[in-house]
């Protein structure tokens, strides 16, 4: 089962200020990645921002799922 501990939290306000620097761009990974975490925040739950330094690839998950099997 993966952990947080696993990974490295970025700040959301880091990614907030890389995908207004990159707005024009859609296709921009931080801009991808913003709206993905503010699309859980509109569904209620807690976007967490997290660096895998192994492979360099930074990705969002909801806290109140990570880790959890969905049925």
């Amino acid at each position: 089962m993966e952990t947080l501990t696993q990974y490295t939290q970025i700040p959301e306000e880091v990614v907030q200020q890389a995908a207004e620097m990159c707005s024009d761009d859609e296709n921009n990974s931080f801009f991808r990645i913003w709206n993905v975490g503010q699309g859980y925040k509109s569904a209620g739950m807690t976007p967490i921002y997290l660096l895998d330094q192994t492979v360099m690839q930074l990705f969002v998950v909801a806290q109140e799922t990570f880790g959890k099997k969905l049925h």
